[in-house]
């Protein structure tokens, strides 16, 4: 190489050589940058896969779960609410045709009891007691017990007389309760389901501006286009007096 390099050896033959050997280090370069590349391309394929793979299983497993979940139906599958409940699992929804249910039903799993309205769909006692979450509607309870952190959310239900001790809690919306007792940490609380916001629970002496805060932030949106529509019509006639001066 130093023989090459100096002034005394040919310059076209050593020129020759460089190039090659810049050649050979672009040839190694490349095939070894093609190499990464492809190994790189392989990798972010089967990554891709796995995830997809993992994505399916997700998918299934939920679909598994969601059926898992059944709809009972009060008195055409079993004629009485406590025999439904029995024979529930956790996250079943019990339907509840339109009747008065003369019985004192006990519950203490996480269901869901559904009633055609709640003038004619009527329990006469419904105790409530263990941890979780159970979901009333269109239903008339007279006599309602709920305790032991038990949560009991009721939209569009009647509740004559209501008890709520041991820390549970009785969320209403759209529903009317009249007797209210509470002890040892009961609570009586409100709640609204807003789309894409979930459910919001509050406390009664406040419940009206929440119920309030959809018109609030409507008025809000459509004081701002407004806004925007008449700053742009006062831009165009100014541009327009402009253009004609």
């Amino acid at each position: 190489m130093r023989f090459l390099l100096s002034s005394k050896g040919n310059p076209t033959l050593a020129m020759k050589i460089i190039s090659l050997g810049f050649a050979e280090i672009l040839r190694y370069w490349s095939s070894h940058y093609e190499y990464r590349r492809g190994e790189l391309a392989k990798r972010v394929i089967s990554e891709i896969m796995l995830t997809l793979i993992l994505v399916g299983l997700a998918s299934f497993t939920f679909n598994i779960q969601e059926a898992k979940a059944a709809t009972i139906t009060v008195p055409d599958d079993y004629p009485t609410i406590q025999e439904a409940i029995d024979h529930a699992n956790e996250g079943d929804t019990i339907s509840v045709r339109n009747g008065t249910y003369n019985e004192g039903a006990t519950l203490k799993k996480n269901l869901t009891i559904i009633g055609e309205n709640k003038l004619n769909t009527i329990i006469e006692r419904l105790n409530a007691s263990g941890l979780g979450d159970v979901y009333l509607a269109n239903i008339r309870v007279n006599y309602l017990n709920a305790r032991d952190s038990m949560s009991v959310w009721a939209t569009g239900c009647c509740f004559p007389e209501v008890h709520v001790n041991s820390s549970a809690r009785l969320l209403l919306s759209q529903s009317e309760a009249w007797k209210v007792h509470t002890y040892d940490k009961g609570e009586i609380l409100g709640f609204y389901d807003f789309p894409f916001f979930g459910k919001i629970v509050f406390s009664f002496p406040f419940g009206f501006i929440v119920y309030l805060l959809p018109f609030f932030l409507a008025l809000a949106v459509g004081g701002v286009f407004v806004a925007v529509y008449i700053r742009r019509k006062k831009l165009q006639s100014s541009g327009n007096k402009q253009a004609a001066r």
